[in-house]
């Protein structure tokens, strides 16, 4: 697909920096944040990657 974390990122209307970190496993093991993505930053993400409804049941449902 071509996508960079600075693309998506900016989708979010966040840094590359904290896109990153929330990629990393490391952050969540210290407590330092429940979920590395909010259920609006999940919607955002589904538009930006252009998801079908049944992925976006499928993985909200994982």
């Amino acid at each position: 697909m071509g996508l960079k974390q600075k693309d998506i990122a900016k989708a979010l209307n966040i840094s590359q920096e904290a896109f990153s970190i929330r990629l990393n496993p490391k952050t969540y093991e210290k407590n330092k944040r429940a979920d590395p993505f909010k259920y609006g930053d999940l919607l955002v993400l589904f538009k930006f990657l252009d998801a079908t409804d049944e992925e976006i049941l499928r993985l909200l449902r994982l």
